[in-house]
């Protein structure tokens, strides 16, 4: 993760493949990429979870909270022309 204001990395965030898509949602950043998982991340840098996904990589990320109960929808696209859908 990079620091803008101190121009530094302040946190690696080690996956087996290249990350090709990140996202942010509250206080979280989710990544993908050249795996078949996608990753949450606390703003800190420390791993918070890991999903399989069934696309061999994961090239689109994209989500849509829902405040009314405290949850999101995760949509990702795909090697393959995968679309794959999760809820939290």
């Amino acid at each position: 993760m990079w620091h803008v204001g101190s121009r530094k990395v302040v946190a690696s965030m080690p996956t087996c493949g290249a990350v090709q898509a990140v996202t942010f949602c509250d206080d979280k950043i989710i990544s993908g990429g050249a795996e078949k998982a996608i990753y949450r991340w606390r703003s800190n840098g420390k791993l918070s979870g890991r999903v399989p996904t069934t696309a061999e990589s994961t090239f689109s990320l994209s989500h849509v909270q829902h405040p009314s109960h405290n949850s999101y929808s995760l949509i990702t696209a795909g090697a393959g022309g995968s679309v794959s859908f999760y809820f939290q």
